[in-house]
């Protein structure tokens, strides 16, 4: 919930899950894409098993693709770390 709503928030992870809504939804694809952004490392919204996630760092945001939850779960892999929001926008 980030540093609006929590103590351990590091980046102001709400409104920027709002942007990332907001940009890709009614997004066309082969199945429903999930995501998450999670404002610290305890990572309460479970990024790391979205199709893309984005966990706030001190230093910017780390950004995972193509994990699973459900039936076969797995973490996602680490596609980039440190970057800010408008590089994180332009990576997904």
């Amino acid at each position: 919930v980030g540093s609006s709503w929590c103590r351990y928030g590091v980046q102001n992870s709400v409104d920027f899950a709002i942007t990332v809504e907001n940009r890709y939804k009614g997004l066309r694809s082969p199945h429903k894409m999930k995501s998450a952004v999670s404002g610290c490392t305890r990572e309460c919204a479970e990024a790391q098993c979205k199709d893309f996630g984005m966990i706030a760092t001190e230093h910017g945001y780390d950004l995972y693709v193509a994990g699973n939850g459900g039936m076969n779960p797995r973490h996602g892999a680490l596609l980039a770390s440190g970057i800010d929001e408008a590089t994180t926008l332009k990576y997904i």
